[in-house]
């Protein structure tokens, strides 16, 4: 084994120890509760394909978006749809420290500062910006996503498709702001956006120099 080997076996080691972490800390949900959170978020308006018939409990709207923004940590789709969610319901977002409460007694903070800040990069509309402000930053760096079966590739990922802005909430992730925006256009009308598409990818791409 040469000298070379230390730092990457030290990085595999890293990676193994922040995925135990954060499973321990987002343990997979009961298959009950993550029906419930796609009915709900379908009843909203979130574009996350077909619904469970009915819930298994009911859930205020405030819990609804607690508990969605635990699932987007372990579900791409739930975390994509998120933005679109947001917009459908934005006067339910304004009623927003009841909302805020919950999120702070979750832990959830980044990642609800997160979706409102790409929300706001989507639509120009400073209401997001706003609430977003509203929320105080945990510095903890972390993975957006759980991941339960480390990769060697994942670190590479990482490190290239992460965009600005989850780097802003201490986020790392292998999705950039394209899989926001193509969602988004094909499940929100121009008319409710102050940003046309190459607004935001323009303003994204300088970003990122």
């Amino acid at each position: 084994m040469t000298k070379r080997s230390f730092p990457v076996i030290r990085s595999c080691i890293h990676s193994i120890q922040e995925c135990i972490m954060l499973e321990s800390k987002y343990p997979k949900l009961e298959q009950t509760e993550q029906e419930d959170i796609l009915f709900f978020l379908g009843t909203y308006g979130a574009p996350i394909g077909n619904l469970p018939a009915s819930p298994n409990k009911e859930l205020s709207f405030e819990e609804v978006v607690v508990k969605a923004l635990v699932f987007s940590r372990q579900n791409p789709i739930v975390a994509r749809a998120f933005p679109v969610f947001i917009v459908k319901n934005e006067q339910r977002f304004k009623n927003f420290q009841r909302l805020k409460e919950l999120v702070i007694k979750e832990h959830q903070e980044n990642t609800l500062g997160f979706f409102l800040d790409v929300t706001y990069e989507l639509t120009g509309k400073e209401i997001y910006k706003e609430l977003a402000g509203q929320l105080k930053k945990n510095p903890t760096v972390e993975d957006f996503f759980v991941i339960y079966k480390p990769s060697k590739y994942r670190e590479r990922l990482l490190t290239r498709n992460t965009p600005v802005i989850a780097k802003r909430w201490f986020f790392r992730m292998n999705m950039n702001l394209d899989s926001f925006q193509s969602t988004f256009k094909k499940f929100v009308s121009q008319d409710v956006t102050t940003n046309s598409p190459e607004t935001v990818t323009n303003r994204y791409e300088v970003s990122r120099r």
